[in-house]
């Protein structure tokens, strides 16, 4: 039986060499994957703004290393503040650096020479469509990328808000009062019809009331006990 020991033995040897060579590249693959990470943690804000009677909280959990969800909260002027939030579909790498192009897309300004300020902020019906035609012109030859958004631009003194989206579940205004409303513009996904159209709402909020964004994610970290809609409300009220 020596010949068959020797043979095991060259096999065991060749296999301990394929092992070291896939350790070193999973190696390599972990040290990239955590790099993007760290990349698109300094995407986000690092604080949250409290402007005014108005504080943002926030809480990101990515499923892996990096995430297909993104967020950001940015002051506007003196008197309002943008919200963002987006989801691209897909997961990984490509689902992350989607959404890091889909930050820097957005456009919440622009220069007008004939405002007093000559800047004009942009509504976010229409960021949403700007951003929607970049996405549908750099759609490449290869799988298409397609994401869900919400926008909204709040005037933190008299507590105006403006708010449009683009397929992304719907946000929950938890009054103060204990009522909740779901806020439901019309608007489809980014990325699909280079001409869609966004429907803007208007909603006044009153001292006192919650506006909670969420992705899909939500509905997986805190599922329906039975299948009552009722009850991921009152989850998300306890959010």
């Amino acid at each position: 039986q020596a010949g068959v020991v020797r043979s095991l033995q060259r096999e065991i040897r060749v296999l301990r060499a394929h092992q070291g060579g896939l350790s070193d590249q999973i190696g390599k693959i972990d040290e990239e994957l955590r790099l993007a990470a760290q990349l698109q943690r300094e995407f986000l804000p690092e604080s949250m703004p409290n402007v005014g009677p108005i504080e943002f909280t926030v809480l990101y959990r990515p499923a892996g290393y990096v995430s297909g969800d993104i967020y950001d909260v940015l002051r506007l002027d003196e008197d309002h503040v943008g919200f963002f939030i987006a989801d691209a579909v897909g997961h990984g790498v490509p689902a992350a650096l989607m959404t890091m192009y889909i930050k820097r897309a957005l456009r919440t300004k622009e220069v007008d020479n004939e405002s007093p300020n000559h800047y004009r902020l942009v509504p976010p019906d229409e960021a949403l469509a700007h951003l929607n035609q970049d996405m549908v012109q750099h759609q490449g030859t290869g799988k298409v990328r397609f994401a869900t958004a919400c926008y909204g631009v709040l005037n933190y003194k008299t507590l105006e808000m403006r708010f449009a989206r683009a397929g992304h579940p719907f946000p929950l205004l938890l009054h103060a009062d204990g009522t909740i409303e779901h806020l439901s513009p019309d608007g489809g996904m980014l990325g699909i019809f280079p001409e869609e159209v966004f429907e803007m709402s208007r909603v006044q909020l009153r001292p006192g009331d919650r506006l909670l964004l969420y992705s899909d994610g939500f509905e997986m970290a805190f599922p329906s006990r039975g299948g009552d809609a009722s009850t991921n409300v009152g989850l998300a009220n306890e959010q």
